[in-house]
């Protein structure tokens, strides 16, 4: 892949990064981060404050990757200027401590946060960062844990077997992603491992700068998942299915083998098998789909979920993509940056009744100011769409996905 010095400053990635759009400080855009870096590389003196400040506020969206004509990484690029930075400040000590803690023992963590959230109203700790944003957030982590139930998850005529890679999120706040996750991939006839020992990805760590410590969490997730005899590796969150397949290898030399997006995933064994999908009863209201960043930018899946949601009948309204604004630790280091990001999305989709997603991050960033929409993930809509219970409009039947239907919103 081409390093930095390739770059001929077009100013392609500038127009998409999100950050940019807020600040419209060409320090704070990709193509400024990349002149930077490339400074900073040859020895500049003078950068530490407009570097710092520049490193900082990116958010590692991959926008600028998948907009470059050269296909530099930037984010790669990012990543490595951070693990420079990461004991360059009080603060990032401090906030690095903090999510070593975090996500090294993430089961752990959420026990000690389910905790103080029972003395929320006794503890001053409630009212402070990091604690603040994430009530703010809506988070109110439980012991009810995704992978605290059965390690296998058996289909009534199995054709075969996957395994999923919960992730943090969805494992600690949003089981019910998870478990319909599983009942889908049941339905099409595949038996589900959650597979112990998982832990986190590690991206929010990597982010951070903390790359020894991410590289730790990689080669113990590869250890873990290579015993596995499995067709393939899904995991509802889009960041851990790239990092565990793209990010590993560069990290390690080898990524978790066979992971694949859950929408492809879904869409080549429907259509393959001729199956069909219930028409959702929740197609008649006006619906849009908000493209996770690390989904269409890294991974670029972006037609296969909508080609699902075409054939369960649901017309999605054309909107402007962007991000959500969340960004991981992002959201917590740059509160008011998050904000406005996310305020854009919340007018870009005051119209709609139902927002879909592919990730569960998303989820949880749109919820704290859309909470009266019905904000759902893509794996709850493939669930209901296979199995059709209670859901199907009234006078409609099920629709087979096959090559006839264009995909596109």
């Amino acid at each position: 892949m081409p390093d930095l010095s390739m770059c001929v400053r077009c100013g392609a990635c500038k127009a998409f990064c999100p950050t940019y759009a807020e600040i419209a400080d060409e320090v704070f855009s990709a193509r400024g981060r990349a002149m930077l870096l490339q400074k900073a590389d040859s020895g500049e003196p003078g950068l530490s404050e407009r570097f710092d400040s520049s490193i900082s506020t990116c958010m590692l969206c991959g926008a600028c990757n998948s907009s470059c004509p050269l296909g530099i990484d930037l984010v790669s690029a990012v990543c490595k200027a951070r693990k420079k930075l990461k004991d360059s400040s009080r603060e990032r000590r401090i906030m690095n401590r903090a999510a070593g803690f975090i996500f090294k023992d993430v089961s752990r963590s959420f026990k000690l946060l389910s905790l103080l959230e029972t003395l929320a109203d006794l503890l001053p700790v409630q009212r402070i960062e990091p604690f603040k944003t994430l009530r703010k957030m809506g988070i109110r982590p439980s012991y009810n844990a995704l992978r605290n139930g059965p390690a296998i998850f058996k289909a009534k005529n199995p054709k075969g077997r996957v395994a999923v890679f919960a992730g943090c999120t969805v494992n600690y706040l949003y089981p019910e992603i998870g478990r319909s996750l599983i009942e889908g991939l049941n339905e099409i006839n595949y038996d589900v491992v959650l597979q112990k020992g998982e832990s986190c990805c590690g991206a929010p760590l990597l982010g951070l700068g903390m790359e020894d410590e991410a590289v730790e969490l990689a080669e113990r997730n590869i250890s873990v998942f290579r015993k596995l005899k499995v067709e393939a590796v899904l995991s509802p969150c889009p960041t851990c299915s790239f990092f565990i397949s793209d990010v590993y290898k560069r990290l390690t030399g080898s990524g978790i083998a066979n992971t694949v997006d859950v929408s492809e995933f879904f869409m080549s064994k429907i259509r393959g098998d001729g199956r069909a999908v219930a028409l959702l009863s929740g197609s008649s209201g006006s619906t849009v789909f908000h493209d996770a960043c690390h989904a269409r930018h890294l991974a670029g899946a972006y037609e296969a979920p909508r080609e699902i949601l075409k054939a369960a009948g649901i017309k999605l309204r054309k909107t402007e993509n962007g991000c959500c604004g969340f960004a991981g630790s992002f959201s917590i280091t740059h509160p008011g940056l998050s904000e406005s990001i996310l305020d854009k999305r919340t007018r870009e989709y005051e119209g709609s009744d139902t927002i879909i997603t592919n990730c569960p991050n998303c989820v949880l960033q749109l919820k704290r100011t859309m909470g009266s929409k019905k904000i759902r993930h893509m794996a709850e809509v493939i669930c209901e769409a296979l199995k059709g219970e209670g859901h199907v409009r009234k006078g409609r039947g099920f629709r087979q996905i096959r090559d006839s239907y264009p995909s596109g919103a």
